[in-house]
């Protein structure tokens, strides 16, 4: 079995959107440098547009989700770690529930309906 990649987003710098977003900031920080009254509000507008983009960037970082697929393990990754299955771990897949004293409760948002 090959290895499967799956993500909730594919956000890099080689992608078509990402490419699209930055052209476009880059214009429009090239027009307000052009068109502002004076440099110190150029530059100013120019820090603040580069933070807010930055800052943008960075929670499309930490709201990835990606997980790994192969033959031996199935492995979560996420922004500050993630965790690991062996195959040999897993007994059944369904829906996620803990026995305890003969009751079962299911975990809400693991499995599926």
């Amino acid at each position: 079995m090959d290895t499967l990649h799956l993500s909730n987003h594919h956000y890099t710098w080689e992608s078509p959107t990402v490419k699209l977003f930055v052209g476009v900031g880059a214009l429009v920080c090239f027009c307000f440098l052009l068109l502002s009254p004076s440099w110190e509000h150029a530059w100013l507008f120019i820090a603040i547009f580069v933070g807010v983009m930055g800052f943008a960037y960075l929670m499309l970082q930490k709201s990835r989700v990606t997980f790994t697929l192969t033959n031996t393990h199935l492995q979560q990754h996420l922004f500050k770690g993630g965790w690991v299955v062996q195959w040999a771990n897993v007994e059944r897949i369904g829906i996620c529930t803990q026995h305890q004293e003969g009751w079962h409760k299911r975990y809400h948002g693991l499995g599926s309906e």
